[in-house]
């Protein structure tokens, strides 16, 4: 017998040779991980995942990532238990002392940050959690001083925006102000530092911080959008208008393009604000209030059919928008349709009785009305 017949004697043999149980459960595991790798799965597909992949960690972390995202705190704490008996990772631990932090399990959180340290000194996330809980870390031995520094940074913002996300603003903003002091070109912190007088209502400061976050980060649209928005509760039209055009020069975002086309109706600039509706109106075709401020655009520039559309459109969307119901009425009646204007003024007044602007209109056309009649 040659060498070739062995060959394929032997290829014979592997080829119909049944698979055994351990193969069988690598290969549908491997198939399963990469079902996973395709896109976002669901936590139910993660779930059977980890049946299929009983060693795996990993789909178990990320499962749990999911059940704590989906406010699952209890289960996504199994998930993370059953991840570390398979291996004790400190990401893992990390993520526990987050969930059971949320829980406000402080002792245990607090415990599960101390593993993930133990498993790796030099976890900044780690450190973090408990900085965020009060307690001092110890610094990685491995860091250089300026390391150490920026770590004690973050760990303080960290802190900060823990305060922050809580509603004590008046206390973030005096840890902000620290953590800007040993570094000076913080822009999150900037950011928080600005959003969290925004909170406070002192739009002044906030615009400051704001300010600066922008000379930081001059890339991010954010910065831009929140700095319009202070600006323009402090009536500053036209600086207000500059920031949403460099945030939408960043990122198309409907709500940006939105407030830009309001202020801009403010200022009177009807044809950009028409152009800007226009567009936030494509980007979200649900919207009845983009629809309104559109018709509004177009009708103080005489351009009643187009009116008249948009507030029929906004209205198809949310029947019960007394402004939009108004604003037709005032469409009609400029197009010379007075009994259509009175009865949109009147549905206008049945959704809102306390709409001035409707009942002053509906008193003109039915005077408009009874005159024709005399």
């Amino acid at each position: 017998m040659n060498r070739t017949t062995l060959a394929l004697i032997f290829l014979a043999l592997v080829t119909h040779a049944p698979f055994s149980y351990a193969d069988k459960q690598t290969v549908d595991c491997t198939l399963a991980l990469q079902q996973l790798k395709k896109g976002s799965a669901s936590i139910e597909e993660y779930k059977k995942s980890a049946e299929i992949c009983p060693a795996n960690a990993s789909i178990r972390y990320n499962l749990a990532l999911l059940q704590a995202e989906a406010g699952s705190k209890e289960e996504s704490l199994a998930s993370l238990e059953e991840a570390i008996t398979r291996e004790n990772r400190p990401q893992f631990h990390v993520a526990r002392g987050r969930v059971l932090q949320d829980l406000k399990r402080l002792k245990e959180a607090r415990e599960e940050y101390r593993n993930a340290l133990s498993l790796n000194p030099d976890s900044d996330e780690a450190r973090q959690g408990l900085y965020s809980l009060g307690e001092e870390t110890i610094p990685s031995s491995k860091e250089s001083a300026a390391e150490r520094a920026d770590s004690n940074s973050e760990a303080s913002y960290a802190g900060a925006l823990l305060l922050f996300k809580e509603g004590k603003f008046e206390a973030s903003i005096s840890e902000l102000e620290k953590v800007l002091l040993d570094e000076p070109k913080h822009p999150q912190a900037f950011l928080t530092l600005g959003d969290a007088y925004r909170k406070l209502g002192n739009f002044s400061e906030s615009e400051k911080a704001l300010l600066r976050a922008r000379e930081v980060d001059p890339e991010n649209g954010h910065v831009d959008a929140l700095l319009a928005e202070v600006q323009q509760k402090q009536k500053k039209l036209i600086d207000a208008e500059a920031s949403y055009k460099s945030s939408l020069n960043k990122e198309r975002d409907t709500v940006v393009l939105q407030n830009l086309g309001l202020i801009q109706l403010e200022l009177k600039k009807y044809a950009d604000a028409e152009v800007t509706l226009i567009e936030a109106s494509k980007l979200d075709k649900g919207k009845a209030s983009i629809l309104n401020a559109l018709g509004w655009a177009q009708l103080n520039q005489e351009k009643l059919y187009d009116a008249e559309t948009s507030f029929r459109n906004a209205l198809t969307l949310d029947p019960q928008n007394a402004l939009a119901q108004n604003n037709l009425g005032i469409a009609y009646f400029k197009r010379g349709k007075e009994k259509e204007a009175k009865s949109a003024f009147e549905k206008a007044l049945y959704l809102d009785s306390s709409l001035l602007d409707a009942k002053k209109n509906l008193e003109q056309v039915n005077k408009n009305l009874s005159n024709k009649q005399k």
